[in-house]
């Protein structure tokens, strides 16, 4: 018996370490497909573009945008997304297991849900309409530095 349970356990050490390394190889696949295809739908859109669009842009802050945009996707893609679909399983598996056991008290434990719907996304909106009221400050003073910082070196900044 002893053996058998030594034997479980190892297995189930092989079958998380496999499961772990596959899930983490699609998942850099995925990202990174992800990312190629839209580092090259985006270079297409920008070979595409006006001249006139180039004389009215910076091109280092085009680049920067771009490259830190499709970094902001490909992360989203391969380590958020994998964790909301994990999650939304974890959850589906859960009440499926309490209806399973007790659907009573499972349906007094859901009618909870809605009422929490509501007050977190209340309190969603408010937090995101104070970040925005606060969020411009930031930039504003960064502007002003590096301004300062132009006019001690005796540049002109605006040029």
């Amino acid at each position: 018996m002893l053996n058998l349970a030594v034997v479980a356990m190892v297995v189930v050490a092989v079958v998380g370490a496999v499961s772990t390394y596959t899930e983490k190889f699609l998942t850099t696949k995925v990202g990174q497909e992800v990312m190629c295809d839209l580092r090259r739908a985006v270079y297409h859109h920008i070979q595409r573009l006006s001249l006139s669009f180039y004389d009215r842009s910076r091109v280092g802050d085009l680049i920067s945008r771009v490259t830190v945009d499709i970094d902001a996707i490909q992360d989203f893609v391969s380590s958020a997304l994998l964790g909301m679909v994990v999650d939304a399983l974890k959850l589906a598996g859960m009440v499926a297991l309490m209806f399973y056991l007790n659907w009573h008290f499972t349906l007094i434990a859901l009618l909870v849900a809605p009422v929490l719907f509501v007050e977190v996304y209340s309190l969603k909106t408010s937090v995101i309409q104070l970040n925005a009221m606060g969020s411009h400050r930031p930039e504003e003073q960064h502007q002003q530095a590096c301004h300062d910082d132009y006019a001690v070196c005796g540049q002109d900044p605006d040029q």
